[in-house]
């Protein structure tokens, strides 16, 4: 998790859990005179609470047998396994009351994308669907999401049984962790411990987080993040049992306040926009405008066409993809202008540059003010592949393209005109399974 949220609300969670564990173990005063002659002191005929440590429930009178036999410093007797057993196990038990191996139990896998998507929830992005069968990964277009400075790596599955039960594989920032104050004095115990183990949910929580920095925040929240990872650690801690399970839920409860006094913000990163059927990028340079005078490529009006994709020195080729205040839409920035807040703008069947906008609403109690139609563009995979169409708000039909020489944006008809420096015009969408030229990769400008 980021540091920054994990606030001394875990710590007494943690406090809370620890402490109910050792309360439930009584040891007779043997213990302060031998340690060769321990014994526990027998529980009560008319049973604990359903969490003790002997395992019955209300109103079952425990076996004696069990309660009365001698165990070691570091075990307690247990009557649903009819045996000694450890008093906690940082990893889990086994069907026989034994602690699981000291190594996690979490895996990892390359995660196989089922689709592209600019515009999904945080759920469908982490996988986390209730119908785990057949695990079907929604991912962030790969350029978009690897160029935002905060993101290291490409998310992975992640595996833990006890959530797995619940969600199947769920999709994990693999380098995430739980984090903050408490490490400053040396307490690794915030993603795992004696009764919990949210490893699972700090890593979704951070890939989350990270969706956010590379402009999906149009349809992911912070608030979102936390509602998931709060459902994650819930599924961790419904399937324990006994003082496990309610150690786990007053950890997680302490989490769960401490995530909500941390959130992130939008940081997208510079990409390229690389036509499919031409190979050449989106530019912004010197042009020449309506008034007939030379653009330097920063006036309002200069027009977006395609050039031959430059690695070095090409700001005007390099633009941030900024969440649109209407939902699953963008603001589409080229860098080169950036100082000037400038944006891509639809005029009738033109891209150009123009001062982004905002569009007035009177008498509206809303602190947003909406983004312009003109400047708010959707981004759509093709059919669930990682390549993608443009289409303005407010022009929902027109698609960006290469045009054609007749004017019409088919590949049947009319000659294409692929050359560099050819402007880019807003068209009507054709079948774009098959118009190369109406469809763009969005390409890591780092890389």
């Amino acid at each position: 998790m980021e540091k920054r949220w994990l606030a001394w609300f875990v710590v007494v969670g943690v406090c809370f859990g620890v402490w109910s564990v050792g309360e439930a173990h009584p040891v007779s005063a043997a213990d302060t005179d031998s340690a060769e002659s321990e014994t526990v002191v027998s529980q009560s005929a008319s049973g604990p609470a359903s969490d003790s440590i002997d395992g019955t429930s209300p109103g079952e009178v425990p076996d004696l047998s069990v309660t009365q036999r001698g165990c070691q410093r570091d075990e307690s007797p247990h009557a649903y396994y009819n045996r000694c057993v450890p008093w906690f196990c940082q990893y889990g038990r086994s069907s026989d009351g034994t602690c699981e191996p000291d190594s996690p139990s979490l895996r990892y896998h390359r995660l196989t994308c089922s689709s592209y998507s600019t515009d999904a929830d945080a759920a469908a992005y982490l996988d986390m669907d209730p119908d785990h069968k057949n695990d079907r990964a929604v991912c962030p277009p790969p350029g978009l999401f690897l160029a935002s400075p905060g993101t290291d790596d490409w998310p992975v599955w992640g595996f833990e049984k006890s959530i797995a039960d619940d969600y199947g594989k769920v999709v994990v920032e693999k380098s995430g962790e739980c984090s903050g104050p408490a490490d400053s004095l040396g307490l690794d115990f915030l993603d795992t411990g004696p009764t919990w183990d949210f490893q699972i949910p700090c890593k979704a929580h951070d890939h989350c987080f990270d969706l956010i920095r590379a402009g999906l925040s149009g349809t992911v929240s912070s608030r979102d993040c936390d509602a998931r990872m709060n459902d994650l650690m819930k599924a961790d801690c419904n399937n324990r049992r006994g003082i496990d399970k309610s150690g786990c839920n007053r950890v997680r409860k302490g989490v769960r306040i401490g995530v909500w006094l941390s959130s992130v913000g939008p940081d997208p990163g510079l990409v390229r926009l690389v036509n499919d059927g031409s190979g050449m990028c989106a530019d912004i340079d010197r042009s020449v405008l309506p008034n007939g005078q030379l653009s330097d490529g920063l006036d309002d009006g200069t027009v977006l066409l395609q050039w031959p994709c430059r690695v070095f020195s090409a700001e005007n080729q390099q633009f941030r993809l900024r969440p649109s205040t209407h939902r699953g839409y963008f603001e589409i920035r080229p860098e080169h202008s950036i100082h000037l807040d400038k944006c891509i703008t639809a005029v009738a069947t033109t891209l150009v540059l123009a001062t982004c906008e905002r569009q007035v609403k009177w008498f509206s109690f809303s602190q947003e003010i909406p983004s312009a139609p003109a400047q708010s563009f959707k981004v759509t995979s093709v059919a669930n592949s990682d390549r993608y169409i443009f289409t303005s708000r407010a022009h929902e039909k027109a698609c960006w393209a290469v045009p054609s020489i007749n004017g019409t944006a088919t590949r049947g008809s009319g000659t294409y005109i692929p050359g560099k420096g050819t402007a880019l015009l807003a068209t009507y969408c054709t079948d774009s399974y098959l118009d190369q030229y109406q469809i763009w990769r969005i390409e890591n400008a780092n890389s």
